[in-house]
């Protein structure tokens, strides 16, 4: 009888133990998805992307250099 309970306490315990390393990985993945994300140099940006403000800006900038 005493074995026959350690087996099954056993098997609960393994049962938890694997979905709690299940539960832990799966969040470990997702922080690492996620800091991997924020550790990427952004794009570059193109001129197309700047705004209007930015462009008239360099623009007088550069006529003002010039003259």
């Amino acid at each position: 009888m005493k074995n026959r309970r350690n087996r099954k306490t056993a098997r609960k315990d393994q049962g938890l133990l694997v979905s709690v390393a299940k539960t832990i990985g799966s969040t470990l993945g997702s922080v690492v998805a996620k800091a991997e994300g924020l550790s990427k140099p952004p794009g570059r940006r193109t001129k197309s992307t700047k705004s209007r403000a930015t462009r008239s800006r360099a623009v007088k900038a550069r006529n003002k250099s010039m003259a």
